[in-house]
């Protein structure tokens, strides 16, 4: 279960909201004890997923899930995955007649060809997707840079719409700055797989490090591609691979870095930028994609063309140069990266957007 969504289950739980998540999920999945308005329910199987090594299809007891299901009565469904359980919600919606919304969160066609160029496998995913979503009344999307994308690839524009996030800003929070690091840190955080461009950042790295010697960067998260990314990289000092860490650990790790980067081109939003910027910490992302609008460019980070060495790498620069030379400026950064995100990305509109429109 994400953490966006058991934090939904919680706020609405607190503030009086009726609102219930379902969904499908092995103790293993589970993040920590879920409230009470989570109905998890129960599945007859699993099947692995390829690249996915974290997820699983579940195979679900149609009539006992559509059973739970009818006696929350519902009216209105959410649909935040295209999988089994998105497709017992959608199925549920259209038997009773009540409104679905399917929220558009992952873009599996441009992951499919980032990981795996595989054409048929690419257009199977396109295929499906535009049908399941195109059975919605309202889908929601990230950002408006995904409202052109989906619209070109033959989406309804008429049912698309912004879906705003949240964040909670006294965990992800902005720290003192310690002037007194020796090292300038930089920091990815997310899966690692090649659809993020890791490979591309690191090659980078290697090489302004050959210029640079007091910068360093860690990557932290786990996925198909870190033993791979390990031996090839590994043997440099100043990189280093934390593996996953724990939810409740992220905010430390953010807050003992310098700066963020973000490569990939491929996520319809980016929360673990989203995060950064909560925690002050200016970041560097990709042109292409739903993270570059996180970003202030130019106030609370940069926005770089996509897998160009030049952009990144002066991008890169102008931060080694401004925490060894401007401390002052850096500084003001952190602290617009953080009320940027405070005055914008909060839970009350999330809650709004839900429930009073």
């Amino acid at each position: 279960m994400s953490v966006t969504l058991k934090k939904m289950a919680e706020i609405s739980k607190i503030k009086g909201r009726d609102l219930a998540v379902i969904c499908s999920l092995t103790d293993k999945d589970k993040l920590s004890e879920l409230p009470d308005n989570v109905i998890n329910l129960d599945y007859i199987s699993c099947v692995d997923l390829p690249y996915y090594e974290d997820y699983q299809m579940k195979i679900l007891p149609i009539l006992d899930t559509l059973k739970k299901v009818y006696e929350y009565n519902p009216d209105e469904i959410y649909i935040s995955t295209p999988g089994s359980v998105g497709l017992m919600g959608l199925m549920f919606a259209k038997l009773l007649k009540i409104k679905a919304t399917g929220i558009y969160h992952t873009d599996f066609t441009m992951q499919a060809k980032e990981i795996a160029d595989n054409v048929s496998l690419m257009n199977m995913l396109e295929g499906y997707t535009k049908w399941f979503f195109g059975k919605m009344d309202t889908i929601k999307v990230p950002t408006s840079e995904y409202i052109d994308i989906l619209s070109t690839r033959g989406f309804d524009r008429e049912k698309l719409r912004i879906f705003p996030r949240g964040i909670e800003t006294d965990v992800f929070g902005i720290a003192d700055y310690r002037t007194e690091e020796d090292k300038i840190s930089f920091l990815y955080t997310g899966r690692i797989s090649k659809d993020k461009n890791i490979d591309f950042l690191l090659e980078l790295f290697v090489e302004m490090s050959k210029r640079h010697r007091d910068i360093e960067i860690k990557l932290a998260g786990k996925g198909p591609d870190l033993n791979e990314l390990k031996k090839k990289f590994g043997g440099y000092k100043n990189i280093e691979f934390l593996g996953k860490i724990d939810y409740e650990k992220l905010p430390e790790i953010y807050q003992n870095s310098n700066v963020f980067l973000f490569p990939s081109v491929t996520d319809t939003f980016g929360m673990s930028v989203l995060e950064a910027q909560s925690c002050g910490i200016p970041a560097v992302v990709s042109d292409k994609g739903g993270p570059k609008e996180i970003i202030l460019n130019g106030n609370t980070g940069f926005v770089a063309k996509a897998l160009n060495e030049g952009d990144w790498e002066s991008k890169i620069e102008f931060f080694i140069d401004m925490i060894k030379n401007y401390p002052e400026e850096y500084k003001t950064m952190r602290r617009n990266a953080a009320k940027m995100v405070e005055n914008t990305f909060s839970w009350d509109k999330v809650m709004e957007d839900i429930f009073d429109r």
